[in-house]
């Protein structure tokens, strides 16, 4: 059953679940929710792109491998041009770790050359 969203259509679509990451290139409906207390990790690049649904701090060992995996797939010469997208992690609903998680997550991704990442 294909799924209509900002009016296009998807014959498939694909949820990351947390503490997972996937990958996908072409036109389907990619994405990942319920974050609350996790952080969720985009990084795209003309038609591709790679989500990493993150969970507590403890389970940020992810992160790496996904970044790795990432830029397997991408041409070094463009990565310091990807701002990736880094949001959930709502401090407000959920005290505690969130903000230093949400900071060791913008670090990591900064680390790894990207582009200033965009943190909502």
């Amino acid at each position: 059953m294909p799924c209509y969203e900002l009016g296009q259509e998807y014959s498939e679509n694909n949820c990351v679940e947390m503490n997972q990451y996937d990958f996908c290139k072409g036109p389907i409906l990619f994405y990942t929710d319920g974050l609350g207390p996790c952080i969720g990790v985009c990084i795209a690049w003309q038609g591709w792109a790679g989500i990493a649904h993150l969970g507590s701090h403890d389970e940020h060992d992810q992160l790496p491998k996904f970044i790795a995996e990432v830029k397997e797939f991408l041409p070094p010469n463009v990565v310091s041009q990807i701002r990736p997208i880094i949001c959930g992690g709502d401090p407000e609903q959920y005290p505690g770790d969130i903000l230093e998680s949400r900071k060791v997550v913008v670090e990591v991704v900064e680390k790894a050359r990207f582009g200033k990442p965009n943190v909502r």
